[in-house]
């Protein structure tokens, strides 16, 4: 050991500071390749012309000491022996602060809805950021809002099982650090709530939802934002588990809230109508379901870019209803761009695709072309029941989609 903290001494003395700082920045991640856009936000260093760059010219440094080790974007690794070693140094600590904010503010982007790009992004730092988390100095309200974007990444990526433990870490961090504090605590209840809906625990949801409903309504004005959010979100599961009609209550509630809230076309407009809408088809109010689905759709082609998922799930949603009146073909058509537009955004398997694909497998049943559909309905089965398990509803109803299908084929 004291040999190999020699042989580092003497590459670490022939090192620059810049390369220096590179290294006690990268201390304090994990020993896997660290996104350097990530490095430049630690360090405050931003991006030149390459012959003037203190970030290429310190990677080049410290390569050329093999200190690090470069993958095929140039992003920079080292052994963990070599990252303990600069940690332990007399001011290996002096990055630590920059290290965490730069952080935070990276893995934020996953509440960002219209950073798509975070998707993929951001899966470079999860390893990062876990490091992080785990560090008995990192502040307490630093370790919330880490944990609760960690969550937010799993969830967007259909990761529910992943992302569950860290929403539960920001709820009972945020219950300790702030009892007082009802809106924080309400805004991680929600967002755990509706990953356990997502895995299929609704009374668990209901009840955290419920609690955060109450307190944002302690908290804030009738009629703010906030409490519409909670509305909504709590109606979302009222309508899985059946009861419809508290569901159309809140969610009428929520609407006319926003409305007076936001400028006409707003997302957050579009979403209460889109969620209102299927509980009114739920109820067989089909006409009025209708004309808010294509509401939402047109307000959120207006204000998200191309191909977004939240408009892949609008054109899903529209064509759900569209196939209840029989309306096949355009169902189809809008089904076939969701499905299209969702397996851009996200990798194999994911939910949302699965979703999409077992929607369009049941629009084909009904348009007579079954080889398409089965295939479709076995795609979707195959990857919710290795997402969830047998017992899933949601994997029982495509296993029946599956089903239904197989026997009409044979």
């Amino acid at each position: 050991e004291r040999n190999v903290a020699a042989t580092f001494q003497l590459s670490w003395n022939l090192a620059s500071e810049d390369a220096r700082d590179v290294l006690r920045v990268m201390s304090h991640l994990a020993p896997a390749p660290v996104p350097v856009r990530l490095i430049r936000a630690s360090l405050g260093w931003a991006e030149t012309i390459p012959l003037h760059d203190r970030l290429v010219a310190a990677r080049k440094d410290l390569w050329r000491l093999s200190l690090i080790e470069l993958d095929a974007q140039n992003q920079p690794s080292a052994h963990r022996l070599l990252l303990g070693f600069v940690r332990h140094l007399p001011d290996g600590n002096s990055q630590w602060a920059e290290v965490a904010a730069a952080i935070e503010k990276e893995m934020d982007r996953a509440f960002d809805d219209q950073d798509t790009a975070s998707y993929t992004e951001l899966e470079a730092v999860l390893p990062h950021a876990e490091a992080v988390l785990i560090r008995p100095d990192l502040p307490s309200q630093r370790g919330i809002e880490i944990a609760g974007d960690l969550g937010k990444h799993n969830e967007t990526l259909g990761r529910f099982q992943l992302a569950m433990p860290f929403y539960r870490y920001a709820l009972s961090h945020a219950e300790r650090s702030y009892p007082g504090d009802l809106p924080e605590i309400a805004k991680w209840q929600s967002n755990l709530a509706q990953v356990l809906w997502d895995l299929g625990e609704l009374a668990e949801a209901r009840d955290l939802m419920r609690k955060a409903l109450a307190s944002c309504e302690q908290s804030f004005p009738p009629g703010h934002p906030h409490i519409a959010t909670m509305q909504s979100n709590i109606a979302t599961v009222l309508n899985h588990l059946g009861e419809l009609d508290e569901a159309k209550d809140l969610l009428r509630k929520a609407l006319a809230s926003d409305e007076r809230s936001f400028p006409a076309g707003h997302p957050k407009i579009a979403r209460r109508q889109a969620n209102l809408a299927l509980v009114l088809r739920d109820l067989g109010e089909l006409a009025q379901a209708l004309d808010l689905l294509r509401q939402a759709l047109a307000s959120d082609e207006q204000s998200l870019p191309p191909c977004h998922p939240t408009i892949a799930i609008d054109q899903s949603n529209l064509a759900m209803a569209l196939q209840d009146l029989g309306e096949f073909t355009e169902a189809r058509n809008l089904l076939r761009k969701a499905l299209a537009s969702q397996e851009r955004s996200f990798p194999s398997g994911h939910p949302r695709t699965a979703i999409a694909q077992s929607n369009l497998a049941m629009v084909l049943k009904d348009l007579g072309e079954l080889p398409e559909a089965r295939d479709l309905a076995q795609k979707a089965y195959d990857s919710t029941l290795a997402q969830f398990g047998a017992d899933h509803p949601r994997t029982l109803r495509f296993k029946n989609n599956l089903d239904s299908l197989s026997a009409s084929t044979s």
